[in-house]
């Protein structure tokens, strides 16, 4: 691993700049006296609980104050005006991104004499139409997560639903969604927009539980301040020190007595998992300087399931006999050890495979209050996860991870103003290997180049896979710069700003060759219909920059009536590629366009502009208002519709990435060409590289449309708001959104299907990008929340809804982002319109924590410890099921079936664990000379569903009051509480003898044990 230390002089001499989503708070006012008249004037004082640090204003002629960029926490409202009492509100909560706006009635008098009232916690919006879910500290901290990861938050709310490594909102994918702490990029991924590490291997997302104050999820018609995303924003704010010196230590425990068995295997695998550590937090200098710092580890030590189809004693001879080399191959895998026929080629392994992994995760954060007027706050975090796993196959993948994030944040005001300015800096790396790609290593003879003579995998269609193995390390800085303004003028509250942001990504990559068989015949005869073979990359990094500028106006009409207007401009620069070791060559080469229908581009561009910068048109509107009919808060009609920019992801610009412009990533050979070739098993990159350069056709294994655009979306909200009783609050609101200039990923010149033989010959296949994807998403959303009060809070949130596009909705790459590839011919994109990733009609979550009170008042304290201080909590989840896509293997790189008619879903597939009825769909014959189907299948992108699933999360713990200051807890965290069964990994491939069948779970019950400990 390279590791990269954030420069601390670095760090601190910037300091005082910024980038950032939105992490603070708005707070307007109005203030009247009995009879309703303004009071211009007034001195309004506003006091964080935690810290002491006092902000104050004075209402203007129209009697309205307004505090900008106000940190999340507690506050106290005093306001003084001669001849009425002094007000003093308590307990006013503001969370991040989070406007309110209240009207508050002086009493005539004297302002010697105080009128003190506990403030209601608004929760009603009657600033903006933004749609915003809030998770606090007691949330992160109390509701049954498992593996104590905040990332199983994301879930709670309508329009969203979480994926491992992110979250979609509302039908947009998941590359859509910034990721943020402290309101700086906090991406795991240096090439997508991810929650956790590249392929997921990491328990800790983003922050520790421990460090997080609030989860801030914000969606919809946001204000012009949100940039470079497409459907929203996860900020997570970090704890801070306060006056008190606090602090947490804990323990989380799973083992495999307290879990129930998988419902694929006979007995419990084992399983160790401790999760461990604290936080404290504190002043230095009591009102001026604070600290908080926590660490979290976790060791694991388990078995997980692993199933598939695995080649009998029976075809393993008949493969030796006819090709003793493929004996590396198949060494690697098991035999099967479930009851199949004595005829058979293939049957079924089902076992368990052995998992270890662990991290060590750190955050310090300080805050110095400079002056009265401004503050200063410096966050880092660190993390180093690890984890192996061993797989159906002897080929164990080993991840190494690397995360370095800093943060400076830097807010002043003054009488009719305030700024805030923020710069972050976040490093990404992670190690994956194969261990496959360095046992199975041809010593007949030395290696020219490293990996060039790897034994390679097998793929052979209907029958079973060897997988692939790979040496593959990502890496990535990136850093960010802002400045933002607001100034109140009358009735408007502006905000306007800039931002700057630096991205950088890289890769060295290495793989086996690839071999593809779609028959017995062409495996036993070693006459393969495909061929992919991995030249790799050398280190490298692919830079570009990104420049943004917004200007948001809140104009407040009347009491009663706010209206928004925006505007944002983002400028996307072009992606260049260049190595990190000058004596390297690598480059994005890149040609300039498609020319024809015939796969004949342009010449190559120059690897200093191989795409075009956009921006030039790229200006979105925001537009929204806020009706408050009875003008106090409880009802609020809002709307609006929004215009929003994304990035392009950088996964797939890094995948053209090449050592030259004539030797590619990877090229791909068809079975005519690879029968010219005479390539056969085994295949080595030493020996094909001669023959790539001495051919006279150029191969690519990906190329741009140079004139490629960002991707935007088009945002409509419509609903309403309503305070009920008791902290309640009803939302219903129709929710759309509209995907364009998405990036959409088909296969060029790929072979004629009767012929084998490619439309421009002197040019391999590859991947074609361009901007030609949109995508759909129209819903009805609606939410009950009921805030925390006599000890229980909760909510409920339902969707429906349906999303359609191309390609699964996304500008991310199909192995990092929700884009399904199904395009089956490159000119007919249309009739793959279907379902978005992960569309479901239905979705409901609902989420309650009640705490039994202390019941200090009772005299018996064994009764009082008994049966007071009881604590239950719960998610519960049901949503209908998602999209599938069912394929046939082929020799080119999307295949599908015909459907013939008939119920496709079996009646009793619970029971028979057959879902898919096989008799409603047909193979489309194969040509001999493609190794492609004859034509493409009938069947539609995703036309048939999974089934639905519903589950319950369930928590039920004690708390013990040690001293006055000193609590502890236990809890038992209950997940899938009533052990029920949730199929998956269904095989969707109709050549596979398995099709149609669930092959796992979503799992089976499994408790985790905390401890602790808090003061």
């Amino acid at each position: 691993m390279n590791s990269r230390l954030i420069p601390a002089a670095l760090f601190l001499a910037c300091a005082h700049l910024g980038w950032s989503q939105v992490t603070t708070a708005r707070f307007y006012g109005i203030v009247t006296d009995p009879s309703g008249s303004v009071v211009p004037g007034a001195s309004i004082a506003l006091t964080n609980r935690d810290t002491a640090a006092v902000a104050s204003k004075k209402t203007d002629a129209a009697g309205e104050f307004m505090f900008d960029f106000l940190r999340v926490g507690t506050y106290t409202l005093t306001i003084e005006a001669s001849g009425f009492k002094t007000l003093q509100s308590s307990g006013i909560e503001l969370g991040a991104a989070q406007s309110i706006r209240r009207s508050f009635i002086l009493e005539i008098g004297s302002t010697s004499d105080t009128v003190r009232v506990t403030a209601d916690t608004v929760e009603v919006n009657t600033v903006n139409a933004e749609q915003r879910e809030s998770f606090s500290t007691v949330q992160a901290t109390q509701l049954p997560l498992a593996r104590r990861n905040y990332s199983n938050l994301l879930k709670i709310g309508t329009g969203v639903a979480d994926i491992p490594g992110g979250v979609r909102m509302n039908g947009l994918g998941k590359s859509g969604a910034s990721i943020t702490v402290d309101g700086t990029n906090a991406t795991a991924n240096s090439e997508n927009s991810y929650t956790s590490m590249f392929n997921s291997f990491n328990y800790i997302d983003t922050l520790s539980v421990e460090a997080i104050q609030e989860v801030q999820v914000t969606k919809g018609v946001i204000s012009a301040e949100y940039g470079q995303q497409l459907s929203g924003n996860v900020n997570l704010i970090t704890r801070s020190g306060t006056n008190t010196w606090h602090g947490s230590a804990f323990e989380n425990f799973q083992a495999e007595e307290l879990n129930a068995r998988g419902q694929f295997l006979t007995a419990n695998v084992p399983l160790t998992f401790n999760q461990f550590g604290g936080a404290i937090g504190g002043p230095i200098r009591r009102d001026r300087l604070f600290v908080f710092s926590t660490y979290e580890g976790y060791r694991e030590r388990t078995m997980r399931f692993v199933s598939g189809d695995v080649p009998t004693a029976k075809l393993r001879n008949e493969m030796l006999a006819a090709v003793p080399a493929y004996k590396t191959a198949l060494d690697i895998m098991p035999l099967p050890n479930r009851p199949f026929a004595t005829t058979a080629d293939v049957g079924r392994f089902e076992g368990a495979a052995s998992t270890k992994a662990q991290d060590n995760h750190a955050v310090v954060k300080g805050d110095i209050r400079l002056t009265n007027l401004s503050n200063l706050a410096l966050t880092y975090t660190r993390g180093r996860p690890y984890r192996t796993n061993e797989n159906l196959t002897q080929n164990a993948r080993n991840w190494l991870g690397f995360q370095e994030r800093g943060t400076a944040n830097y807010i002043v005001s003054g009488p009719a103003w305030t700024s805030e300015t923020r710069f972050g800096y976040n490093f990404n790396e992670v190690d994956r290997n194969d261990s496959y790609f360095f046992t199975a290593v041809d010593g007949a003879r030395p290696e020219v180049s490293f990996g060039g003579r790897r034994f390679p995998g097998i793929q052979a269609t209907g029958l079973f896979s060897t997988g692939d193995a790979e040496f593959n390390n990502r890496y990535g800085p990136l850093w960010s710069l802002e400045e933002k303004f607001a100034k109140h003028i009358g009735k408007h509250s502006l905000k306007f700003g800039g931002i700057l942001t630096r991205r950088a990504s890289g890769r060295v990559n290495l793989e086996v060759p690839q071999l593809r068989y779609v028959d017995r015949a062409e495996l036993l005869s070693n006459n393969p219909s495909r061929f992919q073979v991995f030249f790799g990359q050398p280190r490298y990094l692919g830079r570009n920059n990104e420049i943004g500028a917004f200007l948001q106006d809140d104009w407040r009409v009347s009491p009663k009536l706010v209206v928004n207007l925006g505007v944002r401009y983002d400028f996307f620069s072009k992606y260049v590629a260049k190595p990190e070791d000058a004596r390297e060559s690598a480059g994005f080469f890149n040609l300039d366009g498609l020319l024809d229908n015939q796969f004949h581009f342009g010449p190559f561009r120059d690897p200093s502009r191989p795409v075009e910068n956009d921006g030039w048109v790229n200006l979105g509107p925001r537009v929204g208002f806020s009706y408050n009919p009875d003008g106090r808060g409880r009802t609020v009609i809002r709307g609006g519709h929004s215009v929003m920019f994304g990035i392009q992801p950088t996964d797939d610009y890094n995948s053209a990435v090449s050592r030259t412009a004539f030797l590619t990533r990877s090229v791909v050979y068809s079975k005519a060409e690879g029968s010219a070739l005479r390539l056969r098993y085994p295949l080595f990159v030493d020996e094909v590289l001669p023959l790539v350069t001495a051919s006279k056709q150029l191969q690519r294994e990906s190329l741009f449309d140079p004139h490629i655009q960002n991707p935007y979306s088009m945002n409509t909200y419509f609903g309403v708001q309503r305070e009920v009783a008791g902290g309640m609050i009803l939302e219903s609101a129709f929710v759309g959104t509209r995907g364009l200039k998405y990036r959409l990923r088909r296969q060029f010149n790929e072979v004629n299907r009767l012929t084998g033989l490619r439309p421009n010959p002197d040019l391999g296949t590859g991947i074609y990008f361009d901007s030609s994807q949109t995508s759909s998403y129209y819903s009805w959303q609606s939410s009950f929340r009921k805030r925390l009060s006599r000890g229980f809070m909760g909510s409920a949130h339902y969707t429906w809804g349906k999303g359609l596009s191309y390609s699964g909705g996304d500008t991310g790459a199909s192995f990092s982002g929700d884009t399904v590839v199904a395009v089956q011919d490159f000119f007919d994109v249309r009739s793959n319109y279907g379902p978005s990733a992960g569309d479901v009609k239905h979705n409901f979550v609902g989420e309650f924590l009640y705490q039994t009170p202390a019941l200090a008042q009772m005299r018996n304290p064994i009764a009082r410890s008994t049966i007071g201080g009881w604590q239950i909590s719960g998610i519960f989840t049901a949503r209908t099921g998602s999209p599938l896509l069912i394929t046939q293997g082929c020799a080119i790189t999307h295949c599908r079936p015909d459907y013939i008619g008939g119920n496709a879903i079996a009646p009793n597939y619970r029971t028979t664990l057959q879902y898919l009825n096989a008799a409603t769909f047909a193979r489309v014959p194969i040509v001999s000379a493609s190794g492609a189907t004859l034509r493409a299948g009938n069947l539609g992108n995703g036309a048939l569903r999974l089934p639905g699933m519903w589950n319950l999360d369930f928590s039920l713990g004690k708390n013990f009051k040690i001293t006055e200051l000193v609590r502890f807890q236990i809890r038992g965290d209950m997940f899938n509480v009533f052990n029920h069964t949730n199929f998956s990994g269904i095989t969707t491939d109709i050549n596979s003898g398995n099709f149609g069948r669930f092959t796992n779970t979503l799992g089976a019950r499994a408790i985790q044990l905390n401890a602790r400990i808090s003061f």
